[in-house]
């Protein structure tokens, strides 16, 4: 009867878990495509703006328009990060405590710490993924957590903040968006491997 019961509990917060990782991890894409929709009609406006023309009065407003773009962007931008890291969190509670390198509340709360979290990355991201093939291991599942585009995300993001000083904001910016694309990548593959080592258990 005890068992019966431990197995019941143990299926309900396996089910929450999974519930809270589906719900973060939508939240986030709709949010990701929001930042997109602004991020591209606020391009739109700010080269509307600087296209030469006669009509002085609607460039002020193509570049007003712009800024708002950029401002939702960034608002966007800002819950999407929050999202990810509500994200990591969660996918660090499924690692066994043996296993993993790091505790849930700090893989999420260092990624708020400026600069440091370029190196806490390595840690609670590309780690998550190689933590995760561990516990994969162990449990003799054949699944496997792609970690490349991890291990790229941690390289991009601060050679993008570097780049953009020494080699110029062009140069920043594209590494930046390969840094974010490969970001992207990473989370489908931690999401899938962490549906897999939640139907393991």
């Amino acid at each position: 009867m005890q068992t019966q019961t431990h197995q019941q509990f143990f299926a309900t917060g396996t089910d929450l878990t999974l519930k809270k990782i589906n719900s973060y991890y939508a939240a986030y894409w709709n949010r990701v495509i929001v930042l997109a929709i602004a991020a591209l009609f606020a391009l739109l406006c700010f080269v509307s703006a600087a296209e030469p023309s006669e009509a002085v009065p609607m460039l002020q407003v193509s570049a007003i328009v712009g800024v708002w773009g950029t401002c939702i962007g960034l608002v966007f931008l800002t819950i999407s990060y929050v999202y990810y890291v509500l994200l990591l969190y969660n996918f660090w509670k499924i690692i066994p405590p043996d296993i993993a390198r790091t505790t849930p509340c700090k893989a999420a709360w260092l990624f708020f710490i400026p600069v440091f979290n370029y190196y806490w990355r390595f840690v609670a991201l590309w780690g998550l993924g190689r933590d995760m093939n561990r516990a994969f291991i162990r449990r003799n599942m054949p699944f496997r957590a792609a970690v490349s585009s991890g291990l790229l995300c941690s390289i991009a993001m601060p050679l993008a903040f570097v780049s953009a000083f020494v080699c110029g904001e062009f140069v920043g910016y594209l590494i930046q968006a390969v840094a974010e694309i490969s970001a992207m990548v990473y989370l489908v593959a931690l999401k899938n491997g962490a549906i897999e080592l939640l139907k393991g258990e």
